[in-house]
Order: C-alpha cells, then structure tokens, then sequence
C-alpha cells in the first residue's frame, strides 16, 4: 500500500475507536447512575484491577505493556475525567 492508504486505513480505525469510546462512555454513565440509585460508591478497587488485568490480557502487540497500562489507568478506570457522570 502507499501513505495515502495507510493513512486512510488509520482515519478509518480512529472513527471506529471513536465511536467504541464514546459507546463504553455510555455504558459507564449507565453503570454510574445506577450505582447512585443503590447507594453504591463509584470507585470500586477490585473491578478496576479487574479492568486493568482484562486490557492487559487482550494487548496482542505491537503495543508494550506500558502504553497499555497507561491507557487503561487514565481512561477506563476513570470516568469522570471523560465525561460527567
């Protein structure tokens, strides 16, 4: 393939990564609410390492493992920096 067509297929990934992110974002609101409504505290310890094992489970490479674990303390694991719950 030439530039051009690496850089449409990778415009292409980042709209779906997108619209994946935004579609978690919603499931997190979701969960968020009703924790709320059970009285529930937002942060759970056990389900964050939970989420942080299961990224690091499903990194097939290239990616190492930091970027990984970057990606996954400051965007799965914390919400409300993404969006207001």
């Amino acid at each position: 393939m030439r530039l051009e067509d690496w850089r449409r297929k990778i415009d292409e990934i980042d709209r779906r990564l997108v619209e994946l992110l935004n579609e978690r974002s919603s499931c997190v609101l979701e969960i968020g609410r009703l924790k709320k409504i059970d009285g529930m505290s937002l942060y759970q310890p056990e389900r964050e390492r939970q989420v942080l094992e299961a990224a690091e489970k499903a990194n097939r490479g290239p990616l190492s493992e930091e970027p990984s674990a970057v990606c996954s303390s400051e965007f799965w694991t914390k919400p409300g920096r993404w969006s207001a719950l």
